[in-house]
């Protein structure tokens, strides 16, 4: 069967529409401070690799507030990230939503993502590792399967573009 779901978006109040696997695999996200302070929202998406193991993919300026078009100099006043509020769906009926707060690195403030392996920090993504998240239960990793069907694209396609807030 077709999962429905009613998004609230439509303008028919209570009409449902197929949930396609990018509406239920985009997640929101907030950045939050040492102090418990959040910043802007941010989205992010699930990835297993080849082993099945989850990561959370989001952009590095989201965890760093670097900009890694100058030279990841950090905006005047930017406050300093240690967690990440997720929004992840609860396993069971969907638009269910559960936030769960990410911690990204450690004591000694080694962080825990993934960066990419050839270009590092200038690369505007991380990865990361979700295995904690998976212990502790009741909820449902919406992911990307590994490798993307083929899209032909070409100037003037439609294209949609997956995220929060709408």
């Amino acid at each position: 069967g077709e999962d429905l779901l009613d998004d609230g978006l439509s303008d028919v109040p209570g009409r449902k529409r197929i949930a396609e696997l990018p509406m239920l695999a985009s997640l929101y996200l907030q950045a939050i401070t040492p102090t418990g302070t959040t910043g802007p929202g941010a989205t992010g998406f699930v990835l297993r690799d080849a082993d099945r193991a989850p990561y959370l993919i989001t952009n590095r300026h989201v965890v760093t507030g670097q900009n890694s078009l100058n030279g990841l100099k950090v905006p005047p006043g930017t406050l300093p990230v240690s967690a990440l509020r997720v929004a992840v769906h609860k396993a069971g009926p969907l638009g269910t939503w559960m936030p769960v707060a990410l911690r990204l690195g450690d004591d000694e403030g080694q962080p825990y993502w993934l960066e990419h392996p050839v270009h590092g920090p200038r690369a505007d993504v991380i990865a990361l590792p979700l295995g904690d998240l998976l212990e502790q239960g009741g909820l449902d990793l919406k992911t990307y399967p590994h490798l993307p069907p083929a899209a032909r694209m070409e100037l003037g396609t439609e294209l949609q573009v997956i995220g929060f807030p709408v």
